[in-house]
């Protein structure tokens, strides 16, 4: 029962009289002598005057209105959250690749020291064993060649005493025996001579060092993939777009008017409508059961429906957000479909035997609804199975299931049909 408005003059007065007006202006009732001098009053005349009745069916409006604005602001808190938690995700991975990028180049640089110093202690130590060689062989030359010279000095100074102080005959046998060994001696320094090696040491680097120097500028390339980051902002208006208004609006609804009627061409042998929604923009979406389409029939009239041929026959369908709608298929399915609208692709199949297994039955699927982030499905002789958008069944709400058809969520009530009444779960 709608409750009784007082006039706000009168109240002010302290005098209780039941106002028969609404001033819009003043935002307050008025009963019959205050509304006559509200009507009289240079500064209230121009004021907008409704009737008790009219303000109390906006009132219920407005009401609604603002539990939907709530509704809206709630949701998109929740995405801002959602959103900032994911970015902080997003960017706590970015600085763990940093983190990594960076140990990775730290670790190749010492990878790359530490080969050169284990390629420059390989040639230093090749170039000292054969320099020492070299050192050692000209030492050796030099030594027998000094020894030979020693000899041949001491020979030369045994034939100048020879020569000053020996008698002939004298000078004659011993200028033999010293022939014989300045002979041999030459002979000797001959051979030393004709076995000596010159030596000339020099380092080439290996080819692939000096195109290493010359081709290879950096040790790597820093690039930057971009993706799109999937936040996603689901519009709580878009959620509620199929769904039942509240018990108030009962007398706005009784006031409603047939405001148009079109006419749709049959896409095959018949067309039989099971499920209808209608879209934020003012479209609206229809599942033709028998010829396995959804159409998507324009606010505008001049545009001509859209036919989405799908794989199976659709029975009911309802809204996940503003590209993407779920589809149930009735009886001899055995998938829910999430389709989208632009692309007429099916992105994912959700099998039913899951909601059906353990109640040994089978998983016919009618009705459908969406709300805070889970489907709600009539599965006939199972009762409404509640699944999250990956399709995981999270509960059942065992009901009488006998012919069911439609369900329908708002807020924390879940309204089903079926042949004999409308109940309603709390």
């Amino acid at each position: 029962m709608t409750s009784t408005i007082l006039c706000g003059i009168c109240h002010y007065d302290d005098t209780i009289k039941d106002a028969r007006q609404w001033c819009i202006n003043c935002e307050e009732g008025l009963c019959e002598d205050c509304e006559k001098v509200h009507r009289s009053t240079k500064n209230t005349r121009t004021h907008k005057i409704i009737s008790i009745i009219d303000y109390q069916q906006i009132k219920d409006v407005l009401s609604t209105a603002f539990t939907d604005l709530e509704v809206t602001i709630n949701g998109a808190l929740q995405n801002s959250e959602k959103n900032i938690i994911d970015i902080k995700s997003c960017s706590e991975a970015f600085d763990k690749q940093e983190d990594n990028i960076k140990g990775y180049i730290k670790e190749m640089r010492e990878k790359l020291n530490k080969h050169l110093d284990d390629m420059e202690h390989k040639l230093t130590t090749d170039f000292s064993t054969k320099s020492e060689y070299c050192k050692t062989a000209y030492a050796n030359i030099i030594k027998q060649l000094i020894s030979t010279d020693d000899k041949l000095a001491k020979l030369k100074k045994d034939t100048e005493n020879l020569k000053r102080i020996a008698s002939d005959k004298q000078t004659f046998l011993g200028t033999r025996e010293i022939g014989k060994v300045v002979e041999k001696e030459i002979k000797l320094m001959k051979t030393i001579c004709d076995a000596g090696k010159s030596y000339e040491i020099a380092l080439e680097l290996d080819a692939n060092i000096i195109s290493f120097l010359n081709n290879v500028s950096q040790l790597g390339r820093i690039s930057i993939k971009e993706e799109n980051a999937n936040l996603q902002f689901k519009e709580t208006k878009l959620n509620q777009a199929q769904m039942q208004v509240s018990l108030p609006l009962v007398t706005v609804v009784q006031a409603l008017q047939l405001k148009e009627k079109f006419k749709l061409e049959k896409a095959g042998f018949m067309m039989t409508v099971t499920g209808c929604i209608m879209l934020q923009n003012g479209d609206m979406l229809i599942a033709d059961h028998w010829d396995k389409n959804i159409v998507l029939i324009s606010n505008e009239s001049d545009k001509p429906a859209k036919y989405i041929n799908i794989s199976d026959f659709p029975y009911d369908i309802t809204i996940i957000d503003h590209n993407l709608i779920a589809i149930t298929h009735g009886s001899g399915s055995n998938t829910l479909d999430v389709l989208n609208l632009s692309t007429g692709v099916v992105e994912k199949e959700i099998q039913t035997q899951q909601f059906a297994t353990k109640h040994f039955t089978t998983q016919d699927c009618y009705g459908i609804s969406y709300w805070d982030d889970k489907l709600y499905v009539m599965v006939e002789r199972v009762g409404i199975v509640v699944i999250d958008t990956s399709g995981k069944a999270l509960e059942t709400l065992p009901i009488d299931t006998e012919k069911v058809r439609k369900v329908v969520v708002f807020k924390d009530r879940i309204y089903y049909t079926n042949r004999k009444r409308t109940p309603c779960i709390v």
